[in-house]
């Protein structure tokens, strides 16, 4: 019967190839050795594996989503809207963050430039400052904040000069609880090699009077 050789015997060998002759006894056999070997290529259970436990799955060679992020060597775009891949916009944008972060510091008041000074006062007399806010040559100082505790409760105001003889720059009305004053843009400046003084309406006990800003070369 030509149905038994084309069946196949019990002992028939599995074909060599997926196409070779083969009774469907052997056939069967060669499509279980690829299923084995398919069965092991595939993880043992379902969940989260590491890469050697788990499928493999990469991006192909010519897949346009690689021309779009960018080799990891990616020259910087030369300008906000050329073409470049994205770690080249990346490195744009690096690049733009850094010049705007060296034009704030550019434009940001060292901190060797900053002074404070303090001083009492009781007798209504000009006072020099003789500390942070002293006479230094070629430089001037200007005063960004200002406060005056009153300890005697009552009113006055307070002139601030340019020098104990010097013109009045600036004028501080002083309540009974005293005053403070601050602000990003100076409130005045004085002359270079000049000290800056204060000149109290009357004398009060006691004014306490503390300024703080910055130098800078005349």
């Amino acid at each position: 019967d030509p149905s038994l050789a084309r069946m196949g015997t019990l002992t028939e060998s599995a074909p060599g190839s997926d196409t070779a002759s083969s009774g469907l006894n052997g056939r069967l056999q060669r499509i279980s050795q690829r299923l084995t070997s398919l069965i092991g290529l595939l993880p043992a259970s379902l969940g989260g594996k590491a890469a050697a436990e788990s499928l493999s799955v990469t991006t192909a060679t010519d897949d346009p989503v690689l021309s779009r992020v960018g080799a990891t060597n990616e020259s910087a775009a030369s300008t906000d809207t050329s073409t470049s891949g994205l770690n080249g916009l990346l490195k744009r944008i690096a690049q733009n963050v850094t010049s705007a972060i060296a034009a704030i510091n550019d434009g940001s008041i060292p901190t060797s430039a900053l002074r404070r000074d303090r001083l009492v006062n009781t007798n209504g007399n000009a006072t020099a400052f003789t500390g942070g806010f002293a006479a230094t040559a070629s430089t001037v100082k200007h005063v960004t904040a200002i406060s005056i505790a009153n300890s005697s409760g009552t009113p006055c105001s307070v002139d601030f000069r340019d020098g104990t003889s010097g013109s009045v720059l600036f004028t501080v009305p002083v309540g009974p609880n005293g005053v403070v004053m601050s602000g990003s843009v100076p409130f005045f400046t004085t002359s270079a090699n000049t000290a800056l003084a204060i000149d109290a309406s009357a004398a009060i006990d006691a004014l306490t009077i503390s300024v703080s800003g910055f130098a800078e070369a005349a």
